[in-house]
């Protein structure tokens, strides 16, 4: 049975590219080659800097990919991620239901755009404030 999954790795900033892309193309060929899995959307983040080091290292390069696979392929994908030392840190999240994704953006590197259909966002919700808290308007009014 084929699941939605959001896959998300942090590699070695120190990878060279030809390091990097052969790195990449491995985990690809993982989800795709051996578990007829199809990859929904790639996004490559690029280097980034940590709050905190992580295995000693300040920064890291990230991707981040949407997938259709089997729960096979990802203890696979597991399995191969916990003897690479290319790797971090990593995180694998099973979506429930469907997964928002343009036919453009299908199998292709894009860089994240917050137009973008299908990303997450996160709201926050500011009316909602403790009693304890008086806004601009209540201190006009009390004065």
């Amino acid at each position: 049975m084929l699941r939605n999954y959001e896959f998300t790795v942090i590699f070695r900033s120190d990878l060279g590219d030809e390091s990097l892309t052969a790195t990449l193309s491995d985990y690809e060929g993982i989800i795709t080659n051996d578990g007829g899995g199809t990859i929904l959307k790639k996004d490559e983040w690029g280097t980034k800097r940590f709050a905190y080091p992580i295995k000693k290292h300040f920064r890291g390069y990230y991707v981040c990919y949407v997938i259709n696979t089997t729960p096979k392929v990802i203890k696979d994908i597991e399995q191969h991620i916990r003897y690479d030392n290319k790797v971090l840190r990593y995180i694998l999240i099973a979506i429930k239901g469907g997964v928002p994704v343009s036919s453009s953006d299908v199998v292709e590197n894009s860089k994240p755009d917050s137009s973008e259909e299908g990303s997450a966002s996160v709201s926050v919700n500011t009316s909602d404030q403790s009693p304890d808290t008086d806004t601009s308007e209540q201190r006009e009014q009390s004065t």
